[in-house]
């Protein structure tokens, strides 16, 4: 579950553990709270926040505010993350012009 929605993981075999899973919930809520853009680049905020939970660790992303999770994260890749939002059917997605984008 992410805000109300709930997102079926299965099938994406990529995802090796439940501290995985946890870590890849609590990047994709730091980045839709942390959100001030009107249009975000997705790929872009998850490469820096995985850049930053590599090098200042895991836990950057954990949230107290979540009873019943374990502090023990792990890292995941930008993949397993991009896998998990693929599935999200109450995301809307928008093309922008090349000149948008700049």
């Amino acid at each position: 579950m992410i805000g109300d929605e709930q997102i079926d993981i299965r099938g994406l075999y990529n995802i090796t553990s439940q501290a995985q899973l946890a870590a890849i919930a609590f990047l994709l809520r730091k980045i839709a709270i942390s959100n001030q853009d009107r249009h975000i680049f997705l790929h872009e905020k998850i490469k820096r926040a995985l850049e930053e939970m590599e090098r200042e660790g895991v836990d950057r992303v954990f949230s107290s505010f979540f009873p019943g999770f374990e502090r023990w994260l792990e890292l995941p890749r930008i993949n397993e993350v991009l896998s998990v939002i693929n599935r999200m059917r109450q995301l809307d997605f928008i093309q922008l012009e090349p000149s948008e984008h700049l």
